[in-house]
């Protein structure tokens, strides 16, 4: 789930200055066709909600609670964009359901249960595996350390585990 957040955090930084490119467009054609439009600042107010979304949903990825925080950021934007009069500017429609999505994605992650930073049990030596299988068990506690899931003292107690049981 880490990294799905990370993806739609980044999406939606990347969003924010097409969808603000867009509100000034729809801006500039509400001055003509429909001066009293409001669908060009409701525009701006969901390139506000993404950016602010995008960058606390990538600093809070791994917190439950800036988790909820940030879905719910991205929730009352798409409240705002769905049922707005958006005129010229259909394109608030997608902005708002992208809205929606992310506010779920962020709401529901952060509320299922997080992995536990044991090593999994494919990579425990606590059978008497062969020393090919001794090998591949070292690359992936090593790249666990690595990744940070395992200390260094960690690694070196199960490295010693595997060597020893050839």
């Amino acid at each position: 789930m880490r990294a799905c957040k990370t993806i739609f955090g980044i999406l939606s930084l990347v969003f924010v200055l097409l969808i603000w490119f867009q509100s000034c467009a729809v801006g500039i054609g509400n001055t003509v066709i429909d001066p009293e439009s409001d669908a060009a600042s409701i525009g701006f107010f969901i390139g506000l909600v993404m950016l602010v979304g995008g960058i606390s949903g990538i600093v809070t990825r791994d917190s439950q609670v800036g988790g909820i925080i940030t879905g719910i950021i991205y929730l009352l934007g798409s409240a705002v964009a769905l049922d707005a009069e958006v005129g010229i500017y259909q394109d608030l429609v997608v902005w708002g359901w992208f809205s929606f999505v992310c506010g779920l994605i962020f709401c529901l992650g952060s509320l299922s249960p997080s992995k536990s930073k044991s090593p999994s049990p494919a990579v425990s030596a606590s059978s008497a595996p062969s020393s090919s299988d001794n090998l591949e068990q070292l690359e992936q506690l090593f790249k666990l350390k690595e990744k940070g899931i395992l200390t260094q003292d960690e690694f070196d107690a199960k490295k010693k585990e595997l060597l020893n049981s050839k």
